[in-house]
């Protein structure tokens, strides 16, 4: 697998660095064999091994304890664990998980500065069978990875340091543990400009087609569009957006059972942190899982049900599960939504669970079938296609807004009145006529009560005569103030600032007419509830 291949590479790239820092014997000897940053980066492949280094970190940083924490806050779903505080606190005065997302970040940081800087200095165009061509790329990839950390990093944390310089010597070094804080936004900026540069060399095509599953166009793209809604640079993200539409297409070809995390590497996916599982083997995992899957009692039996698929060396904790606002609400059991079965899990092969009772746990979507212990080896799906196609959505709304915004103000401008003027005289409206449909409830309620035996059923009709009533006079008096202005038009004609003052005197006498006919029946139902009360209730 490429997944596989891609891991071991920069595994044993750490284990090789490992091993040149610690091979001096006697620290008096004076190495002449050592091959430092400035001596190393002369292939490709070299180039290959720094940029593989600057992957490592991501792992440390999709664990269960990030998903609490992003998925965790939000009204989809619901956490039962005691421990859920903890494991949430990023405050500079206790940070724990935030110290961890932090250090791990900066970390990432520093290796793709120093492997950019390494690539920028490496002889690969000077190379003969080497071009342009092989070198932006590479660098391109350095600058997706290292957009991505500070994408984390501004999301978490808002203002944050920012440098791009290779820590090469102590003074490097103590200028940036003395560096202030740079706006998020500032911060963003330089990372869309920089990405603008760099990602249109790369090869256009989708992430699952990028030699090992590395970071390529399609995340370069994706990281324009995240950083760009961020700034409100909508004209950026829609740009970057499209080109992410040229090179998945029409999502609807991509199957609905690839966004399960077990399936690795689908078309349709635009990054994953990559996993991997070999008893005895190569491990590079986390414990997702093990909060996400139903509980299992040690022999295959998970809530009371069977899962021969999920065996039975897996350790459950305390699971996330849907919230009630998830399951009763956007994704009912009942309801035709085809993710439903993906995401909720009430049954197993046509058997419920014991205790899902009316919150189910969550779907075969975050399992990870034949899990050891809590070693998940599925990858973590960060970007989808399908997310890009919700972010354009969305984008285009907001986009939009000016433009309507501008409408309404050209409508309301027709009628020679300020904007907020007349939303403020809609809205007096708007109360007027609640207010107003409230006093017609009670008096409702009252004309019921005068039935002794179905004062319910009388209550409702008469809330429905009255408002027909109400409503036919309303109908009434408007035809005959539309009869008025055309008759007016006929005397004076219907040309210049004659029809522009008609037409806002309609206007106006119309709503004018509507507040009163409200305000009017308002008073007369507040003063039939009051009149029946006191005249016609009888409390026995």
């Amino acid at each position: 697998m490429k997944s596989y291949s891609f891991l071991k590479k920069y595994l044993l790239a750490a284990t090789a660095t490992a091993a040149l820092l610690f091979s001096a014997c006697d620290l008096d000897e004076h190495p002449t064999s050592f091959v430092g940053p400035k001596e190393y980066y002369k292939t490709r492949a070299q180039c290959l091994a720094g940029l593989n280094a600057c992957y490592i970190p991501i792992n440390s940083i999709y664990d269960y304890c990030f998903l609490i924490m992003t998925e965790g806050v939000t009204d989809l779903m619901y956490i039962a664990s005691g421990t859920k505080d903890a494991q949430l606190d990023i405050s500079p005065a206790k940070p724990l998980n935030g110290q961890k997302i932090w250090t791990q970040c900066y970390k990432g940081v520093m290796y793709c500065n120093s492997t950019i800087a390494a690539i920028e200095r490496s002889p690969l165009n000077d190379i003969k069978e080497s071009s342009e061509a092989d070198k932006l790329p590479l660098l391109a990839e350095g600058v997706v990875i290292r957009s991505f950390y500070y994408w984390l990093l501004t999301c978490i944390f808002g203002d944050v340091p920012f440098y791009t310089k290779e820590v090469a010597d102590q003074q490097v070094m103590q200028e940036i543990a003395h560096m202030g804080r740079m706006s998020a936004k500032e911060t963003r900026d330089y990372l869309i400009d920089e990405l603008q540069r760099y990602v249109p060399s790369m090869d256009q095509v989708r992430s699952s087609e990028v030699a090992d599953n590395r970071m390529g166009a399609a995340m370069g793209w994706m990281m324009i569009a995240k950083l760009a809604q961020w700034n409100h640079r909508w004209d950026d993200a829609l740009k970057a957006l499209g080109e992410l539409e040229k090179i998945y297409g029409d999502l609807q070809q991509y199957p609905l059972e690839d966004i399960m995390f077990r399936n690795k590497n689908t078309p349709e996916s635009i990054f994953e942190v990559q996993r991997t599982y070999t008893p005895g083997g190569l491990s590079v995992t986390t414990n997702v899982a093990a909060i996400t899957t139903p509980y299992h009692n040690g022999k295959g039996i998970y809530d009371g049900v069977e899962i021969p698929e999920m065996g039975t060396g897996m350790t459950t904790w305390t699971s996330m599960r849907p919230n009630s606002y998830f399951c009763d609400g956007l994704q009912t059991k009942k309801s035709n939504d085809k993710r439903k079965t993906l995401n909720m899990a009430w049954e197993y092969d046509g058997k419920p669970f014991s205790g899902v009772g009316t919150r189910p746990w969550l779907g075969p979507k975050f399992w990870c079938p034949g899990m050891q212990n809590t070693a998940d080896f599925s990858n973590q799906k960060v970007f989808r296609y399908a997310d890009a196609i919700l972010m354009m959505a969305e984008i285009d709304l907001l986009d939009q807004l000016p433009w309507m915004l501008s409408q309404l103000r050209e409508a309301f401008a027709r009628y020679d009145m300020a904007f907020w003027e007349m939303m403020l005289f809609s809205g007096l409206v708007c109360f007027v006529r609640m207010v107003s449909a409230i006093a017609c409830i009670y008096a409702a309620c009252m004309v019921g009560h005068q039935f002794k035996s179905h004062p319910a059923l009388a209550g409702i009709l008469s809330f429905f005569g009255m408002q027909y009533v109400q409503g036919w006079i309303e109908k009434l008096l408007r035809v005959g103030a539309g009869v008025y202005e055309t008759a007016l038009y006929t005397v004076v004609g219907d040309a210049g600032s004659i029809q522009t003052t008609l037409s806002a005197q309609g206007f106006m006498g119309c709503a004018a007419l509507t507040l009163g006919i409200a305000a009017a029946f308002g008073v007369f139902w507040f003063g039939l509830t009051v009149w029946l009360m006191r005249n016609r209730l009888n409390m026995e």
